[in-house]
């Protein structure tokens, strides 16, 4: 933070009665004006960070009597090349309570927002600091008797300090927000979403494209922390099957592909599993998302057919080891946060959806003018324009942004202020749910949990607990659109899709059964992907290159000359399976001179993992000569498999029979031709001897 010079407390002085009277008139005149924001505006040589605040506690997290006094706790660092001399962190307070959620996310992104005032009376001061030095304050502040009336407040640190080659400044800054005095005759039903998914990494081979999972699933990874936190609190689970079949093929052992190596996490993957066994317990609230929970607003507005959509929608979550999700488990998609349209919300229903986490600003009563977005009475709310389908509303937490509070104080301080205000406008049952991959720290998660449950405004309950309204809703006019895909993810699944439909005749099982076609295209159009494409196509790539290498695995053996000494006639052709799955195939065969020669197709045969099969190809001739032949592999369903073979078929005779009828005729008509000349010789011996005047006919 840039400095700010300190306001210098007014000495007392012995002016007369007349400077007093212009004073006080001055005083009053600059009252009756607006009061200007104040905030940091002094600039430091070469705009360098002078100092930086963290407030790491607030004891305790909320006021619940006028005379509690809370203490909050943080630390100074001097992150300059100069000394802070005798810096003083001092208590900033902002007697203006926030009305809105909206308010507490301009808290966030605005530092002047509710920027409030110094209170030089709640300090602590520090010993001088030295380049790179910190040291750690603790104000004791009566909070409940600092603030006019009962809601939330914006809390937190000034620091100022005198820099060597200036004055004295303000060199940073720390906030955060506390509720004071919040009640309810009823603590507010609230049932927080508990997200537990992963950025797709599983082929249809059962290889991964990297092993960045296994450090989330591993002792005090992401995944792990969340299921830890999770434990014996009512939260409701929200699943991605994806995840579960990700996590049983790694237990299984696997490799990757980025890097081409062994997987390591499969220690890591069979404790994960077990620990979820034992979190979810069969009576937990359960929901999952559908599997790799697809992006089908992009898809949809990238031009993509909505029954492809739907179909890409509808991957049954299969069968997991860990038996956390079934197909029965009742499917929610997670919208926070994204675009949403009808068209969207319709293609989920379509495909088996019942609910969708949506932003509440996003919805209005139905029937009431497109500038209204206040959601009808409770969070659960039949969607008017989609039939069948329940909406969702969801406040976000556990993503408070940097305001100098550490991570963890942040996203408790965040959930308690945002129930704290619901529960002041007069809001029914509340559901909160941080994004779907939720980056979380072990703290984070543990701090949003215990902040839910000690909030004594609200009454932690699992979803199914909370009854549907019955007053519909429906989209407002402000609620933004689906953003199209990435054109170039679009293009290269489409291709892979095209290689896929086309090989997976060739495996009848695995590894490119239907099912697993349909789960490697969700996979690839997966959400996850919004703010990575460069990962989408590394995805989409692998699995190229694993289609590629399955189709590869199945050849062919041809000898490059082949030479045919009768009308029809047969050579052997050699089918080869290297792959780990049966396979069926046939050979297709296509003559340059089919007037000389044709061959025909082999029908699909079946080979075993790792079967080398002779087989004989038969060809019928019609003349002599060299005829370049090519053999292509083929599906069952007549699709080509690799590249073809090219063989040369010399053929030397046209059949037996053939010459046989040649020679016969030739050896007649030469007996002929004997005969003749032979009865001339005769005739012209015994012709008696013309009379004289006698014409002879020739």
């Amino acid at each position: 933070m840039t400095p700010v010079p300190a306001t210098r407390r007014a000495g007392r002085t012995q002016a007369g009665g007349l400077l007093v009277a212009v004073v006080a008139a001055v005083v009053l005149v600059l009252a009756a004006l607006p009061a200007p924001a104040v905030g940091p505006t002094l600039q430091v040589p070469g705009d360098d960070e002078v100092a930086v605040a963290t407030l790491t506690g607030v004891d305790p997290a909320f006021v619940e009597d006028p005379d509690d006094v809370i203490t909050l706790r943080g630390v100074v660092r001097n992150v300059s090349s100069q000394p802070l001399v005798d810096p003083l962190p001092a208590l900033r307070l902002s007697r203006d309570a926030l009305q809105s959620s909206e308010d507490l996310e301009l808290v966030e992104q605005n530092p002047l927002f509710r920027y409030g005032r110094a209170f030089y009376d709640y300090s602590s001061p520090l010993d001088s600091l030295p380049p790179g030095g910190q040291a750690s304050f603790e104000l004791q502040v009566p909070l409940g008797s600092l603030v006019p009336s009962p809601g939330v407040y914006v809390v937190g640190v000034d620091v100022l300090a005198t820099l060597p080659s200036g004055p004295r400044v303000f060199v940073a800054s720390a906030r955060t927000t506390v509720p004071v005095q919040v009640t309810t005759t009823t603590p507010v039903p609230t049932a927080l979403i508990w997200p537990l998914a992963a950025q797709p990494s599983l082929l249809p081979s059962g290889s991964l494209l990297d092993d960045r999972l296994a450090a989330q699933i591993a002792p005090g990874g992401r995944l792990e922390s969340l299921v830890r936190a999770g434990t014996q609190a009512p939260v409701t689970w929200v699943v991605d099957p994806d995840l579960l079949a990700t996590v049983d093929a790694m237990a299984d052992g696997y490799s990757t592909i980025v890097p081409p190596a062994p997987g390591e996490g499969a220690d890591a993957a069979a404790g994960f599993r077990a620990l979820l066994g034992s979190a979810i317990a069969p009576t937990s609230d359960v929901r999952r998302v559908p599997t790799a929970d697809p992006d089908a607003g992009g898809m949809l507005a990238s031009g993509l057919d909505a029954s492809r959509v739907q179909r890409t929608l509808s991957v049954p979550p299969g069968t997991n080891v860990s038996a956390v999700v079934a197909d029965q488990t009742p499917a929610l998609t997670h919208l926070v946060g994204a675009g949403v349209d009808l068209a969207t919300l319709e293609t989920h229903r379509d495909a088996g959806v019942v609910g969708v986490l949506v932003d509440p600003e996003v919805l209005r009563p139905a029937g009431t003018d497109q500038g209204t977005a206040e959601p009808g009475p409770g969070p659960l709310a039949p969607l008017a324009d989609v039939p069948g389908l329940l909406a969702i509303q969801a406040r976000t937490v556990g993503t408070a942004s940097a305001t100098g509070a550490a991570p963890a104080l942040a996203a408790r301080q965040r959930l308690l202020a945002e129930t704290a205000i619901a529960v002041g406008e007069g809001s029914g049952p509340l559901v909160l749910a941080p994004p779907l991959r939720w980056e979380a720290t072990a703290g984070v998660a543990a701090a949003v949990v215990t902040a839910w449950q000690q909030a004594p405004w609200v009454r932690p309950v699992g979803l199914s607990e909370l009854p549907p309204s019955p007053l519909p809703v429906q989209l407002a006019g402000t609620a933004p659109a689906p953003q199209p895909l990435d054109p170039a993810v679009v293009a290269a699944v489409d291709q892979v899709e095209a290689d896929l439909v086309r090989v997976a005749p060739l495996f009848p099982a695995a590894p490119v059964s239907g099912e697993a076609l349909l789960a490697a295209q969700a996979r690839a159009f997966s959400s996850a992907w919004g703010p990575d494409p460069a990962g989408a196509l590394a995805y989409v790539a692998a699995l190229g290159a694993g289609l590629a290498d399955a189709e590869s695995r199945v050849s062919l053996v041809l000898s490059p000359t082949i030479t045919l000494s009768s009308r029809s006639g047969r050579f052997p052709v050699t089918l080869v399976n290297s792959s780990a799955a049966d396979v069926l195939v046939g050979v297709s065969f296509s003559s340059q001179n089919t007037s000389r020669l044709r061959v025909a197709d082999i029908p699909p045969t079946l080979l075993a993992a790792g079967e080398k099969r002779t087989v004989d190809a038969t060809a019928l001739a019609t003349a002599n000569g060299r005829v370049v032949v090519s053999a292509q592999l083929v599906t069952s369903q007549a699709q080509p498999v690799g590249v073809p073979t090219t063989t040369i078929i010399d053929v030397t005779d046209v059949g037996a029979l053939g010459w046989a009828v040649v020679g016969a005729g030739g050896l007649l008509m030469a007996a002929a031709v004997v005969r003749a000349r032979r009865r001339r010789r005769r005739g012209d011996a015994v012709r008696p001897a013309a009379p004289a005047g006698a014409q002879v006919r020739q």
